[in-house]
């Protein structure tokens, strides 16, 4: 294990506690928490090549609409990220996009640069989620409990 990685261990475990000897996903959740309406998006790992607009899907005996959004971008700060845990910005694809003055103000602020990245197919869907997926995290949850963005983007 690199020194790296032993400092970044050793630093969770002075903030948090000893690493856990198990973990399983979604255990922070209160599953009793109120179910509330969400929207989805999931980038494809490749281009669709079909226009923008819903489609109907039936799986196992359900009806469900699936909107393919129309071209799409994230824009990152200082890195790209596959958790997505540096997107300071998702939505249409515009060549011209400018981030908001306070998303400059806090880059210019750290020192830090921008990219934007254009997205593959990007898909939507209406779903039902537990409120407690949502919450607001402290500075003691595990730092897997930071994984989602808490934005919601709209096409």
């Amino acid at each position: 294990m690199s020194k790296i990685m032993k400092q970044t261990l050793a630093d969770m475990a002075n903030r948090l506690g000893p690493l856990p000897d198990r973990f399983i996903f979604g255990e922070g959740i209160d599953w009793s928490s109120p179910l509330a309406e969400t929207h989805v998006y999931v980038e494809l790992p490749f281009w669709l090549m079909m226009p923008a607009g819903p489609v109907e899907v039936k799986w196992s005996g359900v009806a469900f609409t699936v909107n393919v959004c129309p071209p799409w971008m994230e824009v990152f700060a200082r890195h790209v990220t596959d958790s997505r845990a540096s997107c300071v910005h998702e939505g249409l694809l515009r060549p011209d996009y400018q981030p908001p003055p306070e998303i400059v103000a806090a880059l210019t602020r750290a020192q830090v640069s921008s990219l934007s990245r254009p997205c593959k197919t990007v898909l939507s869907l209406t779903a039902r989620a537990h409120t407690d997926a949502f919450r607001g995290r402290t500075n003691a949850e595990p730092p897997r409990a930071a994984g989602g963005t808490g934005r919601v983007p709209r096409p």
